[in-house]
């Protein structure tokens, strides 16, 4: 006989139903993103792409795009990245993928005060979208998101889904 929670299990992976408040971490409305940390690649891409470059003190070694982020200090790998790497940047929020870690180290960061969002991740063209959306609001350039979203993103996803069914 089949378990009820495996069947749900099974219908979640056949059937993924995917929200932006899964992917995307609530953080205090009155959280300072002057000083961001970014651990991931695609976050720092879509911070320079919304025009908020300036607001990075410093990534981890996976981001390198745009030739720009390859000059900012670096934190580690995003995998493994070090409290006091971090905390010496002095950073008033940390944005990182859902694979940042360790998990004692991000204990350690927001036992320290460091307000700490990590991003889930969708991997598909809305996934994309909904990741834009979420480090726009976090860090309080939701305009120029949506922006970004309608003049690039959506045009693009558009033609891959056209592609898709033709």
């Amino acid at each position: 006989m089949i378990k009820h929670g495996f069947v749900i299990a099974l219908f979640g992976l056949l059937f993924p139903m995917h929200s932006l408040a899964q992917l995307c971490p609530e953080i205090s409305a009155d959280t300072d993103s002057s000083r961001i940390i970014v651990a991931g690649g695609s976050i720092t891409e879509i911070m320079y792409d919304l025009g908020a470059g300036d607001k990075i003190v410093a990534a981890d070694s996976t981001s390198n795009y745009p030739a720009a982020a390859r000059e900012l200090p670096q934190i580690g790998y995003v995998r493994a990245l070090s409290a006091e790497g971090v905390l010496s940047q002095e950073p008033t929020l940390l944005l990182g993928e859902d694979d940042t870690g360790p998990p004692e180290i991000l204990d350690q960061l927001r036992a320290a005060g460091l307000p700490i969002a990590i991003l889930g991740e969708q991997h598909d063209s809305q996934g994309i979208i909904d990741k834009v959306r979420c480090v726009g609001d976090l860090i309080g350039m939701p305009e120029a998101a949506e922006a970004f979203i309608a003049e690039r993103l959506k045009p693009a996803a558009d033609t891959l889904l056209a592609v898709q069914s033709s």
